[in-house]
């Protein structure tokens, strides 16, 4: 299952990116339309997906989230942090958190799946 969005316009050097992640093994499939790409990410294997993907996160508000529903997790990752939000109180501080650094209202309204968890 692809659980990670990787938006083209919010990295550097993305071909190199995608490179990276296919040498780490990570299974990507690119979008129809555009050059966005989808990543199956395991929870395990999460912080390796963070370290390749934060050196090219191009702006500190920019982000990828990871959707873990099994897990009733969210994982998001921006260019100098990583949080894992697993309740709505997390939810909240995190897009306060996020607005602050410059990110829009609009793109603080993420995906969650912690009311999916078991």
């Amino acid at each position: 299952m692809y659980n990670a969005y990787i938006l083209e316009r919010t990295m550097d050097e993305y071909n190199s990116l995608k490179t990276e992640l296919s040498q780490a093994e990570f299974v990507l499939e690119k979008e129809k339309d555009d050059e966005d790409i989808m990543v199956m990410v395991d929870y395990g294997r999460v912080d390796a997906f963070a370290d390749i993907v934060q050196k090219h996160l191009n702006e500190p508000f920019n982000y990828v989230d990871c959707q873990f529903p099994e897990q009733g997790l969210t994982v998001l990752i921006f260019l100098n942090k990583m949080v894992t939000i697993d309740n709505e109180q997390t939810n909240q501080k995190v897009k306060q958190w996020a607005l602050s650094i410059g990110l829009s209202e609009k793109e603080a309204d993420w995906p969650t799946s912690y009311s999916y968890g078991a």
